[in-house]
């Protein structure tokens, strides 16, 4: 299984869609009141959903580096919006084949971000 750095991962998980302008995605994020995240950060997850996460930012980084390039590179705006529609929906995909839903898969990173126990156990499962 290939490393990554916890930090590195979770700025992965959180911000690799964003990278890739899917705000779809992250509408959840972006309009989650600071309650919501703090349940999030109080909630618990077994460990094979924290295994089934971090297999998906492994999945989801690979998405990124495969994806940004080919929209960095693209001259023309629409194609590069197409780019970012195709890149988003394989990262949707690959939460799911992983076996989380989006919601799920948003509240680990929100839950990680905010707690470094939990942020420790998804990094040795990165490992």
């Amino acid at each position: 299984m290939k490393r990554f750095p916890m930090a590195y991962a979770l700025s992965i998980a959180a911000g690799g869609f964003l990278l890739m302008s899917a705000p779809a995605i992250h509408a959840e994020n972006i309009n989650s009141t600071p309650q919501q995240i703090a349940q999030a950060a109080q909630t618990e997850f077994s460990d094979q959903k924290l295994q089934q996460y971090a297999q998906a930012v492994i999945q989801i980084q690979e998405l990124n580096v495969k994806w940004q390039q080919r929209i960095e590179q693209s001259e023309d705006p629409g194609n590069a919006q197409n780019l970012r529609e195709k890149a988003s929906k394989e990262m949707v995909d690959a939460i799911r084949k992983e076996g989380l839903e989006i919601d799920e898969y948003n509240q680990i990173t929100n839950a990680a971000t905010n707690n470094p126990e939990l942020s420790s156990k998804i990094a040795q499962y990165l490992q």
